[in-house]
């Protein structure tokens, strides 16, 4: 299931994961156990589903805001997107 609540977008302009659900437990990405198989699964898959990508020499992220609030909550997380789309 995913659920959005637009909270930050007209404010910030800026979309971002609050509050993630997987195996049962509420999370988010400064909390995320990520040796939690079910945590570490949803925010790489997050990811894979995404086509936003990180601008060169910037910490802005480029794409659909949507996809960017899940590139940002995997490297939350210390995941970089680049290196997990070049393993699958």
């Amino acid at each position: 299931m995913v659920v959005f609540d637009k909270t930050g977008t007209l404010t910030q302009n800026k979309m971002t994961a609050q509050t993630l659900y997987a195996g049962g437990k509420e999370f988010t990405s400064a909390t995320a156990d990520m040796d939690d198989v079910a945590q570490r699964t949803l925010i790489r898959i997050g990811i894979l589903a995404s086509d936003a990508v990180h601008e060169q020499g910037s910490d802005r992220i480029l794409g659909d805001p949507t996809e960017a609030a899940l590139v940002m909550a995997g490297n939350d997380v210390g995941i970089n997107e680049t290196v997990l789309r070049d393993e699958y």
